[in-house]
C-alpha cells in the first residue's frame, strides 16, 4: 500500500534523485526554500517500507479575485510505474486544490501522458506559450 504525505526538507535528496531520474535533470538539490513557501505543496508517495518512490506538486496562483493552481513535477520512479502511484499523487493534489479554493487546476504534459492525466478528469484545453530564459 502506497502512503500518500507531504514532503519534508529531509527528503530534499530523495526527491532531487527521482526528479533527475524521471525527467533526466542535474540538479543538485531541491532548495529548501521549496519546503517552505506557503504557496507550495509537494507530496510524496511511499512504498510499505517507507522509501520514497514519487513525487509531485501544486502550486497555488493567487489571481486577482481567485486562485488557481499548477500542478509541476510528477513523477514515479520506472519500476513503480504502472501500480497507480501517479494517480493516486494527482488524486491527492485535486483534493487539496479544492481544499484551497483553487478555481482550477493546470497542468503542462507531453502528448504520452495525455491519456493518464484525461482518465483523471483534465481535458486538454488551450495552447501553452513559453519564454526559456
Amino acid at each position: 500500500m502506497t502512503k500518500i504525505r507531504f514532503a519534508q526538507s529531509e527528503d530534499s535528496g530523495k526527491i532531487t534523485t527521482l526528479l533527475n531520474e524521471g525527467f533526466g535533470w542535474d540538479i543538485k538539490n531541491v532548495s529548501a526554500d521549496f519546503f517552505n513557501s506557503n504557496n507550495i505543496f509537494c507530496l510524496v508517495a511511499e512504498d510499505v517500507t517507507g522509501n520514497i518512490i514519487g513525487t509531485a506538486t501544486l502550486h497555488i496562483i493567487q489571481k486577482i479575485e481567485r486562485r488557481a493552481a499548477q500542478i509541476e513535477d510528477v513523477v514515479v520512479s520506472k519500476k513503480h510505474r504502472g501500480k497507480k502511484t501517479g494517480q493516486e499523487l494527482i488524486k491527492s493534489l485535486v483534493a487539496l486544490s479544492k481544499e484551497k479554493k483553487c478555481y482550477k487546476i493546470t497542468l503542462n504534459t507531453h502528448k504520452e501522458t495525455i491519456p493518464f492525466y484525461t482518465r483523471l478528469g483534465f481535458n486538454n484545453e488551450q495552447c501553452q506559450m513559453v519564454l526559456k530564459h
